[in-house]
């Protein structure tokens, strides 16, 4: 299948295309990799053979049963082999059986847009018909119950009070409303990490601009991480940050740190920030986009003043869909729903706070998938509940990143302990400098530095993203980190090691074709 085919045309019944079917066996393939003990959590081996597509996997599998009671199983049970014991879906290729999987497409992406398993999009597609039924009774007699429930519901799985829980449509949004709110001043700044969210960065960006223009100077203060490295050194970092600013007279007024950044994906250890923060009288704004469903999450413990996490990415609701915490103290703060409804009140008392009714009614949207939390619960208790599904994912993305390193020949981010993988692990490419824009020679010794190269990354990305998905139908993050180039695996319940060893294998024929800088002459045809 050429790049510039449609890689949603379904192909005829048993052939596959022929660079797809070479990758997808291990037979007399030069990049397989040799077996592996099988992981006591997933229950297999590492060495399978990737199927065409997950679902074949999943005929003749357990039939779909209930796991309600069996919440909290201990840690010992976490063996694959004892979940049937329970009555549980077997967890892997059985479990895409689920989801609305694309023929002969395998998604390593799962970070970047979630996807939804068939019993909560039913639900939600249930919802909607329910709205336009009767809009009106709908909206003034059942929507302000439904959405009571869902924050009801996730409020008790990340311990909080409820009322401190708004459902919002993504995580950008939550973070928006808490930096725009803050009233700030000249010599004020805004703490975050050189790993955070790009969109973060650029919200802390126009609020300098737009400040600007009222004559007040607002800083950003940008905490270095550069990975691997241990939660220690992260650590390290952030204090040594924040006393350097205020050395300098910068008043940190919020601090933006992440559950687990997206690119890289790695798990931040938050919870100390959290803490560091409070110790110093700044206000911490979590960004959790990446939190709920992939790792426990206990607001009551860890007290920020701010939290905000999607629900459509790990936990499976709809999208979009998140979830947003503001503490009780900090609601004359976070004052507004973004838009402004016809529920703001000017300097209300704690009585007479509407926080809670501007973020349910903030304008007239398709609010059904905030209402999708229950569905999403449910199908994760018939999975087996939040630490099975935690278990095997994290599990998972261990496994899978050791097997496609060793394909690719490199490493993977993370340290001793594992203390950066939960559910998705970043594999470094094995790309070699490329040469210069005007064409002079390679040097194959060094390591690629995206500084050097602008017009190169560009044409670089874009040339992973779709022969990827185009020649292989395949859907992983690539990027860019410290002067390397990396590839961000996402675990999920439908996927095992085979998978990911596929991945491996298409991305190492991408790093070739790289190399011998057939992305530089695509690039330069396609724009010529």
């Amino acid at each position: 299948m050429s790049a510039g085919a449609d890689p949603w045309a379904d192909p005829v019944v048993g052939a596959l295309p022929g660079a797809v079917s070479s990758l997808r066996t291990t037979g007399d393939n030069p990049w397989a990799t040799s077996s592996q003990t099988a992981s006591p959590i997933l229950g297999q081996s590492s060495d399978s053979q990737h199927t065409s597509s997950p679902k074949a996997k999943s005929e003749g599998t357990e039939s779909q049963e209930s796991g309600r009671g069996q919440k909290n199983l201990s840690s010992s049970a976490l063996g694959e082999a004892t979940w049937g014991e329970y009555g549980l879906p077997k967890l892997g290729h059985a479990a895409a059986k689920y989801w609305p999987m694309k023929k002969d497409f395998t998604s390593l992406n799962n970070g970047s847009y979630g996807h939804c398993p068939k019993p909560v999009c039913d639900t939600y597609k249930l919802l909607q018909d329910r709205q336009e039924e009767s809009p009106d009774l709908f909206r003034r007699t059942m929507m302000k119950e439904l959405l009571l429930d869902s924050c009801s519901k996730v409020a008790k799985l990340l311990n909080c009070d409820a009322a401190d829980v708004a459902m919002i449509s993504n995580a950008s949004t939550g973070t928006n409303a808490v930096l725009r709110d803050i009233v700030y001043s000249t010599g004020d700044a805004i703490l975050y990490l050189s790993t955070g969210y790009g969109a973060v960065e650029r919200n802390i960006q126009y609020l300098i601009d737009t400040e600007k223009k009222r004559g007040v100077e607002l800083h950003k203060v940008a905490v270095p991480v550069r990975l691997p490295s241990t939660h220690d050194e992260i650590m390290k970092s952030f204090g040594r940050t924040i006393n350097e600013a205020q050395s300098q007279g910068k008043r940190i007024r919020v601090g933006v740190v992440d559950t687990i950044c997206s690119v890289p994906g790695a798990k931040m250890p938050w919870e100390q920030m959290v803490k560091h923060l409070r110790d110093k009288q700044i206000l911490s704004l979590v960004d959790g986009a990446h939190g709920i469903g992939q790792i426990p999450i206990d607001l009551s413990t860890v007290d920020p003043d701010f939290f905000v996490s999607n629900c459509h990415k790990w936990f499976y609701a709809h999208r979009g869909c998140a979830v947003f915490y503001t503490a009780k103290r900090n609601k004359g703060i976070q004052r507004a729903s973004l838009p402004i409804g016809w529920d703001y009140e000017s300097d209300p008392s704690p009585e007479s706070n509407t926080w809670w009714a501007q973020w349910a009614t903030p304008g007239t949207i398709d609010n059904s998938s905030f209402m999708t939390v229950s569905a999403a619960l449910d199908f994760r208790q018939m999975l087996g509940g939040e630490e099975r599904i935690m278990a095997y994912k994290r599990e998972l993305a261990i496994q899978g990143g050791i097997a496609a390193s060793r394909i690719l020949g490199t490493s993977v981010m993370d340290v001793p302990g594992n203390q950066l993988t939960a559910a998705m692990v970043n594999v470094r490419l094995p790309i070699v400098f490329p040469p210069t824009s005007s064409g002079e020679g390679r040097d194959k010794g060094r390591e690629w530095d995206p500084a050097n190269d602008l017009m190169w990354i560009r044409g670089g990305h874009n040339y992973f993203f779709e022969t990827q998905m185009n020649e292989f139908k395949l859907a992983t993050m690539v990027f860019a980190h410290d002067g390397k180039i990396w590839a961000r695996f996402s675990a999920e319940v439908y996927l095992e090691v085979s998978d990911f060893e596929y991945a491996a294998r298409v991305l190492l024929e991408i790093c070739r074709r790289i190399n011998a800088g057939e992305a530089l002459r695509k690039d330069s045809s396609a724009t010529a």
